[in-house]
């Protein structure tokens, strides 16, 4: 178990501080006017597919008027919209990433793995990044299994 709990805070110390070297590293152009948060829920979109307000402001850990300030602004832009709820309530109305979104977070999101592969060039045709990338693949897995009996 004590193997596990440093994997988990080693993972979670990468996570934090490579998000943070990354956006100190692009530069506001590189976000296309974007803050963190923005770009945040612009990637839980894609990557998550539609959601209600509600659940992006569970998943950023903030209140739904954060959300709201967010989502706005990203309405704004053209990168989201709102659809009908597929339960047919009017009072709910899921975000959705517009064709512009998903082509700005490309954007972004192209220049940020550029930036990596920079750094980590000597992993290019190393087969510790095969490893790497089965043990993240299994580990997705077991997450979704968790998820799909929760």
């Amino acid at each position: 178990m004590e193997r596990i709990a440093h994997a988990i805070k080693l993972l979670e110390r990468v996570m934090i501080s490579g998000n943070e070297l990354v956006t100190k590293e692009l530069n506001e152009d590189a976000f296309k006017g974007l803050s963190l948060e923005q770009y945040e829920v612009l990637n839980y979109l894609n990557i998550q597919g539609d959601k209600y307000p509600s659940e992006i402001a569970k998943f950023q850990n903030v209140q739904k008027s954060a959300v709201s300030n967010r989502l706005s602004k990203l309405l704004t832009h053209g990168y989201i919209e709102y659809v009908p709820s597929p339960t047919g309530d009017k009072r709910y109305k899921l975000v959705h990433l517009t064709t512009q979104g998903a082509a700005v977070l490309t954007q972004i999101n192209n220049q940020y793995c550029a930036l990596i592969e920079e750094w980590f060039a000597d992993f290019e045709e190393d087969e510790q990044l095969e490893t790497f990338i089965k043990l993240l693949t299994i580990i997705q897995q077991r997450i979704d299994e968790k998820g799909e009996k929760a």
